[in-house]
């Protein structure tokens, strides 16, 4: 059954949906939709967490802040190339992090370091609204993305703790990265196709180390 047909289209290639409807490319369509929404809502709940208690412990402000730059990217790469799923998922995956990156500022001690990266990464990404072509800004923050996502359990490992991570961000994560893996191998999209299912394998780490080395002191989380 076809719904109706049309195309994206970027510089690296064609990205080309000639049939909406009982497909798996439509499945893995809304189903990056749908965990895009799911995200959002484990990042309230993160930032629920963080505010309640007062405490940043374990959340990697690395981490963080360059996934917002990554988002930031990805928003003007949508915005240029006119991809609606992209310019959905990346804008509230943005307005999500800001509140948990104030949190995590104000009661985490953050190093240097920390400080410095931060910086950079988002100046970056927000040269890029600037730039004529935003792919290969786009690409660069996308490989980016594996490499700072590592920082997180990574940070979990080395203090045997999991703090105030809270794991059903990376289940959504996971779910995500899942769905996106899928989209870009039916579509032949290079890009995500060498991108997301790295993403799904930090994700599934991470949420075990969470498991491993959960935080048993009671943290009582308002909905």
């Amino acid at each position: 059954m076809v719904l109706c047909s049309f195309s994206l289209t970027t510089s690296g290639g064609q990205l080309e949906l000639d049939k909406f409807g009982w497909n798996l490319t439509t499945l893995s369509l809304f189903g990056t939709l749908f965990f895009s929404a799911l995200g959002a809502w484990a990042l309230y709940k993160q930032n629920q967490t963080i505010w309640k208690a007062k405490s940043g412990k374990s959340v990697s402000a690395t981490y963080l802040s360059f996934f917002f730059s990554f988002y930031l990217v990805s928003f003007a790469y949508g915005s240029e190339k006119y991809l609606l799923a992209l310019m959905i998922h990346s804008g509230g995956r943005v307005l999500s992090h800001i509140p948990i990156l104030i949190g995590v500022w104000k009661f985490k001690k953050i190093n240097r370091i920390e400080n410095v990266l931060s910086l950079v990464f988002i100046a970056g990404a927000i040269s890029t609204f600037f730039l004529i072509n935003k792919d290969f800004s786009f690409l660069v923050y996308a490989i980016g993305a594996i490499l700072a996502y590592l920082a997180q359990p990574i940070e979990i490992f080395v203090k045997k703790d999991a703090g105030k991570v809270d794991v059903r961000v990376h289940w959504a994560y996971f779910a995500s990265a899942f769905f996106w893996s899928i989209y870009g191998f039916v579509t032949n999209d290079w890009i995500l196709k060498i991108t997301s299912p790295p993403s799904v394998l930090i994700a599934l780490a991470t949420i075990a180390l969470c498991l491993k080395h959960k935080n048993h002191e009671h943290v009582q989380v308002v909905a």
